[in-house]
């Protein structure tokens, strides 16, 4: 997952996409590499992939909503005002 991290700092959503994947397939149940796959598919212009795990994740730690809503003012989140709002308005 670290590696994913790094490749999200220096811009490479895809090679994250890549490692967060991997990652989740090691821990499935872990939220986190769940998140950060649908952050990295959501910045992707991948957002029919990454709204079902948002809404899975969403539905199990809140948490997660809250973070969501501030990527965008530090960068991490790359999407449109109406993509975010599909995500954050997620039930």
């Amino acid at each position: 997952m670290d590696k994913g991290d790094v490749a999200m700092e220096k811009g490479n959503t895809n090679k994250a996409l890549e490692e967060y994947n991997t990652a989740r397939e090691m821990f499935p149940d872990n939220l986190e590499m769940k998140y950060w796959t649908a952050i990295s598919l959501a910045n992707n212009n991948q957002m029919e992939a990454a709204l079902p795990l948002l809404k899975e994740i969403f539905e199990k730690d809140n948490n997660w909503r809250i973070l969501t809503e501030r990527l965008p003012e530090v960068e991490v989140l790359n999407i449109s005002e109406n993509d975010l709002n599909k995500i954050l308005n997620l039930k």
